[in-house]
């Protein structure tokens, strides 16, 4: 095709599209804000998943965009990001993507309860529980179109590896929605089909584009099949490890559908999926977690404020609106495997006074325990994202300070902890930091598979330095 030159700034002279299937690795939580009920009494729940008049979850092309655009800005190319998604000030144009809306089929919903724990006692503060709606399952036909204009042609090779990036990035997974720090919102994109559409100089394109009625491309002339140029990996310090249960466990739950031998009327039961699997939220780590920081770096510096502000920068603050910060520490969710089963208990409420059984307190709650000892019953995965701002190796020492207690069964996951519920025993683990493996066997110890095993101890003097 002729007359490039005559083409003016808002001409249309390529398109670029990615489709797959987006599919959901983790419950999505991306709320509707419509309050309690969402216009449904029957649903009280604090907060809704979106969804379209149809009653479908949609993951909205807005929150993809949101979570894409911050990805590359952290990966400190912000006038990149800006010439990509757009801006506001005068020298930046509107966005060159078109994210459509990911309607979820075959979606499963679930219901999820969260409270806020009292940083010294360690329990449920008053008033402070909430209720939430997940999608638990699901997946749906994901589309980006990026539109190339004349204005543009410079950078036209920028912007298509650009897109590849984000090709890339997809298929390794990003988290969208609320909560993604407690193992919220993981979705990867599968299947995918990439295609540049070069409609200023390939007939075969603009045929592909046009006689179609809804392009995919998998039909452009360039499928855009080189690797990215830029570093998609993790690069965040992650430590992951397989557990057994040291005693029983329970994530109460009061969605009871349990009726086993004569009891007729069990109070809780351990939380479960759409698939039916035991599940441990990352909150249910989170916040025990948190509690068990604060006792560390109360042990190394006392109770004060730079202990305190040191925590709330690194585990998010939520208390003061004008202070408030995200967590950069991420806990994934846990399944539970087949090396645990349930079991049916049931216990007497004993008066803290008098030490005698209280009338008419009778309640049966349904634990799991390790059937198969020495299997893994769970696997634990933490991440840590960098700030970029600063050094994060005092975070980092924290964390190994917290996974060495995990796995020393220091730390109580879950309900009932009082009567020694929900204690872990690690079997075999890693970390990843820095570019060095470290690697953790069952009796605690650790040994650096490409790198200095001191490189822990000074993790752990930076944190005593920041806090002191």
């Amino acid at each position: 095709m002729t007359g490039k030159n005559y083409l003016g700034d808002a001409a249309v002279i390529a398109r670029i599209v990615l489709t797959g299937r987006l599919v959901v690795k983790s419950p999505v939580c991306i709320g509707d804000g419509n309050g309690e009920d969402g216009g449904n009494p029957s649903n009280s729940k604090d907060i809704h998943v979106q969804k379209n008049k149809k009653e479908q979850p949609f993951i909205p092309g807005t929150s993809m965009c949101g979570v894409l655009r911050c990805l590359m800005e952290e990966s400190r190319n912000e006038p990149l990001a800006a010439l990509i998604f757009g801006g506001t000030a005068d020298n930046e144009g509107q966005s060159l993507l078109q994210v459509y809306d990911t309607v979820l089929e075959g979606a499963n919903l679930a219901y999820r309860d969260g409270v806020a724990i009292n940083y010294y006692t360690g329990v449920a503060k008053d008033g402070a529980k909430y209720d939430y709606e997940v999608v638990d399952k699901g997946e749906g036909c994901f589309r980006l179109e990026a539109v190339i204009r004349q204005k543009y042609v410079r950078q036209k090779n920028e912007i298509r590896k650009t897109i590849i990036w984000i090709k890339d990035k997809l298929s390794h997974g990003i988290r969208v929605g609320a909560m993604t720090a407690k193992g919220l919102g993981l979705v990867k994109l599968e299947e995918c089909k990439l295609g540049f559409y070069d409609l200023a100089e390939n007939t075969d394109d603009v045929k592909a584009w046009f006689m179609k009625p809804e392009a995919w491309g998998d039909d452009a002339s360039d499928g855009m099949t080189e690797a990215s140029e830029q570093d998609i990996s993790n690069q965040w310090p992650v430590f992951e490890g397989d557990f057994a249960l040291r005693s029983t466990m329970i994530i109460r739950s009061d969605n009871v559908d349990v009726n086993e031998g004569s009891n007729t009327h069990i109070d809780q039961v351990f939380l479960k999926n759409s698939s039916g699997q035991y599940v441990v939220p990352g909150a249910s780590f989170k916040g025990v977690l948190r509690h068990q920081a604060r006792y560390i770096l109360g042990k190394i510096q006392g109770q004060g404020n730079s202990a305190e502000s040191f925590l709330n920068q690194f585990m998010g603050y939520s208390e003061n609106i004008e202070k408030r910060s995200k967590s950069r520490f991420y806990v994934a969710e846990s399944i539970l495997t087949d090396a645990v089963r349930e079991k049916v208990i049931t216990r007497n409420r004993i008066d803290r006074v008098t030490g005698g059984v209280m009338d008419s307190a009778l309640f049966t709650s349904v634990p799991v325990f390790q059937n198969k000892a020495g299997e893994k019953a769970l696997h634990v995965k933490f991440f840590i994202k960098p700030d970029h701002k600063t050094n994060n190796h005092a975070e980092i020492g924290l964390v190994i300070l917290l996974f060495r207690d995990l796995w020393q069964g220091r730390i109580a996951i879950g309900g009932e902890t009082s009567i020694g519920r929900g204690t872990l025993k690690g079997l075999s683990g890693k970390f990843s930091i820095d570019g060095i493996e470290y690697i953790i066997n069952e009796a605690g110890e650790v040994r650096a598979e490409n790198g200095d095993i001191s490189k822990l101890d000074e993790y752990v003097r930076a944190l005593v330095m920041e806090v002191q």
